[in-house]
């Protein structure tokens, strides 16, 4: 079964987007969106290559929860790998975020370069 078709997104997760849309945060909301999504990637990961089975991942506004299909006595360092690998995948992607963006002034230059509507590309002229 696709990866893809278990991922549940929650109704109060749809509000925060359209909160921080109405209240004009919704570049604030994409970086922590970014790194619970990064963060549950991490379990997701480990997960597969450890071959356990996936049951479902809920998207939830404070964070997400991927519930498992297993087991109650799997191997203490498979539970282990798995715990952790979020938190070191969410580490890393903030270390890559840190230095892609420059900071002057309390102002992220690059990142509002990247998120600025005047950085499109001009070689796609019709």
């Amino acid at each position: 079964m696709n990866i893809l078709s278990k991922i549940k997104i929650h109704i109060l997760f749809y509000l925060l987007l359209f909160i921080c849309v109405l209240t004009g945060n919704f570049k604030e909301c994409i970086i922590f969106t970014s790194f619970i999504l990064v963060h549950e990637l991490g379990h997701i990961i480990s997960a597969i290559i450890l071959k356990w089975n996936i049951e479902k991942i809920v998207v939830l506004p404070f964070g997400s929860i991927t519930i498992f299909n297993e087991k109650i006595n799997k191997p203490l360092k498979e539970e282990l790998l798995i715990a952790i690998s979020g938190v070191i995948y969410q580490t890393m992607f903030y270390f890559l975020l840190k230095n892609y963006c420059e900071v002057k002034n309390g102002q992220h230059i690059k990142l509002n370069k990247l998120f600025s509507a005047s950085n499109k590309r001009q070689d796609f002229k019709i």
